[in-house]
């Protein structure tokens, strides 16, 4: 796996993870064999859990979606630069190149950015663009959006008053 953060000397920062019963309880519904989200219902009210693990789950969805510090993001892009052939074009500047990564998936998380370089170093042999890495790891990171919508949901926010904090520019 690549580097949690852009520096050697700082401490990769710790990723939280939700509990198997919060993924289960809010994440995507598939039928077999479709790509399409399903339609997710809220659990029967025997089967809700307490409103303070609600709030810990809600917590935790939120910090799963803080966007990537631009420094780690910076570290990401020039690893693959300097990992991978150009294609016919792909001169530009390092900065230039930076700020359409930032532009492009500048609201993703640090794991999902080190999830999707890693396989773009692993699959590809020339410099991808940001849409190759949203290909990759879009799914799970709309996913977590929908799961703290729902989880707040549950908690009784209201649906028409807006979407909760999810990092999406503006």
């Amino acid at each position: 796996n690549l580097p949690a953060t852009s520096g050697a000397s700082q401490p990769a920062k710790k990723i939280p993870s939700l509990p198997g019963s919060a993924r289960a309880l809010l994440g995507d519904i598939f039928s077999l064999g479709q790509d399409e989200v399903g339609k997710w219902e809220p659990p029967p009210p025997h089967l809700m859990p307490k409103r303070d693990e609600l709030l810990r789950w809600s917590t935790t969805l939120e910090k799963l979606l803080e966007p990537a510090p631009s420094g780690h993001i910076g570290g990401l892009v020039r690893i693959m630069a300097n990992s991978m052939a150009m294609r016919s074009g792909q001169t530009q500047e390092m900065a230039s190149r930076n700020d359409g990564w930032l532009l492009a998936c500048g609201i993703l998380p640090a794991d999902l950015w080190t999830e999707g370089c890693t396989e773009l170093l692993k699959t590809k042999t020339f410099m991808p663009s940001p849409g190759e890495l949203m290909a990759i790891v879009g799914r799970k990171f709309g996913e977590r959006r929908r799961m703290l919508e729902r989880a707040q949901l549950l908690l009784g926010a209201d649906p028409k008053a807006g979407k909760p904090k999810s990092f999406e520019p503006e």
